[in-house]
């Protein structure tokens, strides 16, 4: 089938390059030189086609590689943090990070609380910790050479937000450097509802941050993943410095140029 064919197509990271995984909601995959990182891994309300698949191309990518394998999870909500996870913790090279204080009996690492930064996992490091808008936390890595910024639920979900979603957001773009991926919800909802609200938020964020590349998230139904592009086409014109990505499908491959 074409659907699987095209994500078992495992693209292997160069020098100059890495790989991007849409798993599914705000889930991705990440694979540099040297590790592969999966960010609120939640498979659960997949259909079963794409939840197999999803998950098969997690597991085969884990068996595959000879990296350190490091699971972040920003926060405990239902649609950010499954415990399938935990089949892979008896393997030395599997570290978690978890963005709440959590009492965890396998190999982790608690990038909470908000304002924590150098904090290492093997050669991953918490460059920042900031409290979401929601609940846990949105965390800046920096792993081989890049930085990565997943916001977890930080976002401005209404008007009400927006005074600490931009304090938050701020701590992260004082850090001296540049952000090379930036992960933030755009829409929210079951199944996903794209707000001005959330839009002036993410608007701020790419102002403030001027990622390489952005990745909007946070769409949970599959039938509403289409919303990924509607909300790119629409803001894209504004940063023509930045290369936006988004999921067509669970299981969506990018090959990523960071020259």
């Amino acid at each position: 089938m074409l659907f699987l064919t095209f994500i078992l197509t495992l693209l292997t990271p160069n020098q100059d390059s890495l790989s991007v995984w849409y798993m599914h909601h705000s889930g991705w995959m990440v694979e540099t030189d040297n590790h592969l990182i999966i960010f609120d891994y939640f498979p659960d309300e997949l259909d079963d086609k794409n939840r197999n698949s999803v998950s098969s191309l997690l597991s085969q990518k884990i068996e595959d590689v000879d990296k350190p394998v490091v699971f972040i999870i920003s926060h405990r909500h239902k649609d950010h943090y499954s415990k399938a996870i935990y089949q892979w913790k008896d393997l030395d090279r599997v570290r978690y990070v978890y963005g709440w204080e959590y009492d965890s009996d396998v190999d982790s690492f608690i990038a909470a609380p908000p304002g924590s930064q150098n904090l290492t996992a093997g050669d991953l490091m918490i460059l920042k910790s900031i409290q979401s808008t929601d609940q846990g936390s949105g965390l800046l890595i920096a792993v081989d050479d890049m930085v990565i910024f997943h916001g977890g639920d930080h976002a401005q979900w209404a008007s009400e937000y927006k005074a600490q979603f931009r304090s938050e957001l701020d701590k992260i773009a004082a850090y001296d450097g540049e952000i090379d991926l930036v992960f933030m919800p755009i829409s929210r909802g079951t199944c996903g509802e794209v707000t001005p609200d959330l839009t002036e938020g993410i608007i701020y964020a790419l102002d403030k941050l001027k990622p390489k590349y952005f990745f909007p998230m946070h769409v949970r139904c599959v039938d509403r993943i289409p919303l990924y592009k509607s909300f790119t086409d629409g803001i894209k014109d504004r940063f023509p410095l930045v290369q936006f990505r988004y999921g067509i499908f669970p299981g969506k491959a990018f090959t990523i140029s960071l020259k």
